[in-house]
């Protein structure tokens, strides 16, 4: 741990920074109550900002990450493009603990322990507005057209095997695709569950199909 400035300097902090600790463990207690309160968000905000400044003048670089983080968290609440919940004040009130310990050791003259990446790396999660964190996890549909597309050429699933016999003999409609479409890649087909066949049903139903379709998935550009 790094003391650069003088004893004054670093007294002036431990008072100051103890007396924002100790507020800001009553204003999460007050936040769990009253999540919407824009000026409790902004009051924790600074709490947490103003730590992490007098941290970052005395060179207490772990101190100050903790602090930069959970700053940012109440960056995005106290301009309402995150809502507060229970998971992330878990978080918050992990952290706060964290920097409490750190602030003691300070006080001690000992090396800081760092609070774990994990706990870090949740804040930044929660540090990103509430619609982004949710399309990162989103991931577009495939139509069966291209499921069953590119490279792999002849994955096909369960479900969508049913629904090509079912348009192979006029049944039902193949949503996203064409009967001649599917036709085409029915040899492709063929090659995949020859290596990992499904069910002798469906097995069966594949033979009695090609039986039918031979000719017309030979000549695919003839298909009506």
């Amino acid at each position: 741990m790094a003391f650069d400035a003088d004893d004054e300097i670093l007294q002036d902090f431990l008072v100051e920074a103890g007396e924002i600790l100790e507020k800001l463990s009553e204003q999460l207690v007050d936040l769990e109550r009253h999540p919407d309160d824009s000026n409790l968000l902004n009051a924790i905000f600074r709490g947490f900002h103003t730590v992490k400044g007098g941290a970052g003048f005395l060179q207490l670089d772990a101190l100050v990450n903790c602090c930069h983080s959970a700053e940012n968290v109440f960056d995005i609440l106290r301009n309402h493009k995150r809502a507060v919940d229970s998971e992330l004040m878990d978080v918050v009130l992990e952290t706060l603990d964290h920097v409490n310990a750190m602030f003691d050791q300070v006080r001690n003259g000992e090396e800081l322990t760092a609070a774990p990446g994990e706990l870090i790396a949740a804040l930044d999660a929660f540090a990103l507005p509430q619609a982004a964190a949710g399309q990162a996890s989103v991931k577009p549909a495939q139509t069966p057209e291209l499921a069953g597309s590119g490279q792999g050429g002849g994955d096909i699933t369960d479900d969508e095997f049913e629904q090509l016999l079912d348009a192979l003999h006029g049944d039902a409609p193949v949503s996203g695709a064409s009967k001649s479409q599917w036709l085409n890649r029915l040899p492709a087909i063929m090659r995949e569950r020859a290596v990992a066949p499904v069910t002798k049903s469906l097995t069966m139903s594949l033979k009695l199909c090609l039986m039918s379709c031979t000719v017309r998935v030979n000549l695919p550009n003839k298909l009506p």
